[in-house]
């Protein structure tokens, strides 16, 4: 159930607006026309079409009512050329809007703020994976990221999905996973729902609010999260990288304790060399004092009396 849809009345120029708009121009038109018998389905007809923002994705919309008078907008047809869209909640389908219309997505996955600057952003965007067709919430192509490891990791591109009543499929992940796409999946807050707007002005209000609160941060899970092959090698190098300066600093260590030994050494060499030294002199200084002493005749007396030996 979809409550936007593009006017348009020459299919180039598009503007924006709401199933509240259409109520309240359709209601201004029977007032001014009280002649004029026209349903409020055949309000606007052929001019609505879908909220894609590339107009080669745009596919007509048409105005509807449910069995309870809930006015709406819904595809004009579904075929093997277009969206096979299952039913969605009035929140889920203006979230995707949302999605798509943030230029830097502020990630929040366990508790570690991902920035991703999305260079594309389309809703309900058809891609194949493992061999399937499946349609994203909001597929996003991106170009930089912070860290920028999630570009290589991810290869610029995310599946950004909205749980509202229905979570994502397992069959969907687990393809996703085999293609390499990631999945980002955001849990709508009951607070943050647009199921009981009543008005224009409130609707309004109420997306205001809700895309601040987004643009500032998002929170939810990877429920696909891929390595592709480059990311991978890039670990490895990383790794090895790691490995290879801790085995650098190891040796370094080593030489450097081994530079310590080689100079506390030398120290000791040159202690040793200073005793040697000082040993020397003073071996000279006695050699010097005995040649004096012996070239006293009355030192050689008294030596010869002793019986010493000189």
């Amino acid at each position: 159930m979809k409550i936007y849809a593009n006017y348009s009345d020459d299919g180039k120029t598009y503007k924006l607006i709401s199933i509240f708009d259409i109520i309240d121009k359709y209601k201004q038109f029977c007032k001014i026309n009280p002649n004029i018998k026209l349903e409020i389905e055949d309000f606007y007809k052929g001019k609505l079409f879908s909220t894609h923002k590339y107009n080669k994705l745009k596919v007509s919309f048409v105005h509807k009512r449910s069995p309870k008078e809930i006015c709406f907008f819904k595809y004009a047809q579904i075929n093997d050329n277009q969206y096979a869209i299952r039913e969605e909640t009035i929140s889920h389908s203006i979230y995707k809007d949302i999605i798509s219309e943030i230029k830097v997505l502020n990630l929040f996955i366990k508790g570690k703020l991902v920035k991703i600057y999305s260079e594309f952003s389309e809703i309900e965007y058809r891609f194949n994976a493992n061999g399937e067709l499946y349609i994203a919430d909001v597929y996003i192509m991106f170009n930089k990221s912070e860290p920028m490891e999630y570009f290589y990791k991810w290869k610029g591109r995310l599946c950004f999905e909205i749980k509202h009543t229905h979570a994502v499929d397992i069959f969907k992940i687990k393809n996703c996973y085999y293609e390499g796409i990631p999945i980002f999946e955001h849990t709508i807050s009951s607070k943050m729902t647009f199921e009981n707007v009543t008005s224009s002005n409130e609707l309004k209000d109420r997306k205001n609010y809700v895309t601040k609160m987004l643009s500032e941060k998002i929170y939810g899970n990877i429920i696909s999260d891929p390595s592709s092959n480059e990311y991978i090698n890039y670990c490895r190098c990383i790794n090895e990288n790691y490995t290879l300066k801790s085995e650098i600093n190891y040796l370094i260590n080593k030489n450097n304790d081994l530079l310590n030994y080689q100079n506390e050494n030398k120290h000791q060499m040159q202690m040793l060399k200073d005793v040697i030294s000082k040993t020397e002199i003073q071996n000279e200084k006695l050699s010097d004092f005995k040649t004096k002493v012996m070239s006293s005749k009355t030192i050689k007396l008294i030596l010869k009396l002793y019986n010493i030996e000189y």
